[in-house]
Formats: structure tokens, C-alpha cells, sequence
């Protein structure tokens, strides 16, 4: 009994400690805070101030001319920094090209070497350009599990608080399993599958150049292949996921009206009060709701349209250069330049589909019942 008198007062104190719960606007101004520094540049100036100042119409500037704003001068910077490796590249198959005519009058043996020589100058020169957009892919592959894991605590905040309770058991558990895939395609499958794909493009060159056989297809099937069972894997987990959000919307409409109902019929005197005050109040959550749907798909778009562009920029180069190298006589080395260029749609396969799946997670949290 003493102890207890002893810890009463004790507790007493506790009670006059000062607490809150987050608001949903501060969950969004802390996504603000989470995004890439890069990212955090790209959007205006001023909203992360209307973010933490609760405005839920702040991303109402992150509009269409503002994405094709946006879009134009990430496709010129891009063209930009692209340009120095393209023109390396050709100017090596025209290094090829020499190499080839002096080849033809320098003997059998001295001209299989030169033609070995010019095959190896086309791979290392392709290794300079596919090894940093490779890598630039994966960072991107990185940087969507980032976006996830900070939308995670966003939308389960901000579901909680609007009552649609199923809806954000649905969206953290599909986020959670974006993670995991996003998680294994970064340590375990991406690096380990660029080594393989550019070890088969070296073994299939000096192949060709010796005449013995031919495995211009592996690196092209190993693409097929891999893109087939990534977007498999995406349009199963976006299917089943739409299907999941559609019941969980209808299991929060019932709940959300029954409530309504309840609050406002069974409760004397204040039960329309509270049932029209509950209205307003999940008016204003829906519009926040929308608000941090649009602040997260516009901070995706932000981040994955750069790499992309520099991908499709990059695999319109190398086809050039493929043209450019049978034009010249070169028909092997344009084979090989069209084979890296497999891998650079591999890379842009799993940016897009895994930006796609993201996109329609987003979607389905924006489009849950709040009201």
C-alpha cells in the first residue's frame, strides 16, 4: 500500500505532460521532408511552407504545365550529358571501320587480330555507356523502395484518421510487398543480371569475328525473358490489388454511413450536430487525402522521368551507331551494339513497371472513401 501511495503522485505527474497525435498534414509535410534532395529541388518554391502550414490546396500548382515544363528541361540536360558517350561510341565504330579496310591488306593472321583489336575497342566503349545507365537504373530501383517507405507511414497516418480502415491495411500491405520486390531486385537479380547479359555480349562479338558460331540471340532472350516474368509479376500484383481496394472501399463506405447513421439518429439532441461536423470533417480529410496523392505520383514522376529519358535517349543512340557500323561494313559490331542495346531496355523495362505498380498504389489510396 505504501508503494502505491508513493506511485499515485507520481502518476498524477504523468497526466500533465502535454500530448498529441500528428495530424494529417504534418504526415504530409513529413513526406515533403523524406523526398530525394534532387527531387525536392524539381518541385516550386514555396510548397513545402504551404505543406507545413496544413494548406491542402498547396500541390494545386503541381499541374500539367508544370510536368511539361519540367519534362522539357529534363530532356535537354539529359540530351546534354548523353552526348559525350554517343559520340565516343561513334567515333569508335568509325575507328572499327579504319581497322576493317586495313585488315583486308594485312594477311590472314594480322587481319583477324586487327578486326579482334576493333571489336574489343566497340566493347569497352560499350561498357562505358551501359555500365553507368545500368547503374543509374538500379539507383532508380533504390530510390522507388525509398518513395515507398516513406508513403508507407503517410497513408496509413492519414487512412487511420479518415476511418478508412481497410483501404489502409490494403495500400500498407501492397507498399510492404513493393519493398520486398523492389528490395530482392536491388541486392540480389539487377547486378548480378547485367553481368551475365554483358558477358554474353562478349562472348558472342569475338564469336562472330572468329566465325565459329553465332549467339547474337541470348542477350535479346535473356530480355524477353525477364521482362515477361517482371511485367507477369506487376499485372498480377496491380490486379489483385485493384481487386482488394475495391472491397476494402466498399467495407469503409458501410462502415463510414453506418456510423453516420448511428450519430445521427441514435444520439439525442446532438446527434446531427456531430453527424454533420463528422461530414465536414471527412470533406476536409478527402482533400487531403487527394492533395498527398497528387504531392507523391508528381514526386515519382520527378524522379523516374530523368532516368527514363536518359535510357530511351541512350538506346536511340545506340541504334544509330548500329546503322551507322553496317553501313560501314562493320556488320558484326553493329550486332553487338544492337544486342547492349537489349540491356538498356531491360534496365528501362524495370524503371517503367515498377513506376507503373507504384502509380496505381498511389491511385488507389487517392481514390479511397473519406466522405
Amino acid at each position: 500500500m505504501k508503494r502505491i501511495a508513493l506511485l499515485f503522485p507520481l502518476l498524477l505527474c504523468f497526466f500533465i505532460l502535454p500530448c498529441r497525435a500528428a495530424s494529417p498534414e504534418e504526415a504530409v509535410a513529413d513526406y515533403y521532408d523524406a523526398l530525394p534532395r534532387e527531387v525536392a529541388d524539381a518541385l516550386p518554391d514555396g510548397l513545402s511552407e504551404k505543406l507545413k502550414e496544413g494548406d491542402p490546396t498547396a500541390t494545386s500548382v503541381l499541374d500539367a504545365p508544370f510536368l511539361f515544363d519540367f519534362l522539357g528541361t529534363s530532356f535537354t540536360d539529359t540530351l546534354k550529358a548523353s552526348v559525350a558517350p554517343l559520340v565516343t561510341l561513334t567515333a569508335t565504330v568509325f575507328l572499327a571501320a579504319l581497322l576493317r579496310a586495313f585488315s583486308d591488306t594485312a594477311g590472314e593472321t594480322a587481319g583477324k587480330a586487327i578486326r579482334f583489336a576493333a571489336g574489343l575497342s566497340i566493347l569497352l566503349s560499350l561498357f562505358r555507356s551501359v555500365q553507368p545507365a545500368w547503374q543509374l537504373a538500379v539507383d532508380t530501383v533504390k530510390g522507388i523502395g525509398l518513395l515507398s517507405k516513406s508513403f508507407l507511414p503517410l497513408a496509413t497516418a492519414v487512412g487511420a484518421v479518415s476511418g478508412t480502415v481497410s483501404s489502409s491495411a490494403v495500400s500498407a500491405s501492397w507498399l510492404t510487398l513493393l519493398l520486398t520486390l523492389v528490395e530482392q531486385l536491388t541486392e540480389s537479380i539487377l547486378m548480378p543480371l547485367f553481368g551475365i547479359g554483358f558477358g554474353f555480349l562478349i562472348v558472342s562479338l569475338f564469336l562472330r569475328l572468329s566465325e565459329n558460331a553465332d549467339l547474337s540471340g541470348v542477350v535479346g532472350s535473356i530480355k524477353n525473358i525477364f521482362t515477361f516474368l517482371l511485367t507477369l509479376v506487376g499485372t498480377a500484383l496491380s490486379a489483385v490489388m485493384a481487386y482488394q481496394s475495391t472491397l476494402a472501399k466498399s467495407a469503409d463506405t458501410v462502415l463510414l454511413r453506418s456510423i453516420k447513421f448511428a450519430s445521427g439518429n441514435m444520439i439525442p439532441v446532438l446527434g446531427s450536430t456531430l453527424s454533420e461536423t463528422a461530414g465536414h470533417y471527412l470533406a476536409s480529410l478527402s482533400l487531403i487525402r487527394s492533395s498527398a496523392g497528387t504531392l507523391v505520383a508528381v514526386s515519382l514522376l520527378l524522379f523516374v522521368l530523368p532516368p527514363i529519358i536518359s535510357l530511351l535517349i541512350l538506346r536511340a543512340g545506340f541504334t544509330l551507331a548500329a546503322t551507322v557500323a553496317g553501313i560501314l561494313g562493320c556488320p558484326q559490331e553493329g550486332e553487338t551494339i544492337r544486342d547492349a542495346s537489349a540491356l538498356l531496355d531491360l534496365a528501362l523495362a524495370t524503371v517503367t513497371v515498377l513506376s507503373v505498380v507504384f502509380l496505381l498504389l498511389t491511385g488507389a489510396f487517392t481514390s479511397a472513401v473519406t466522405a
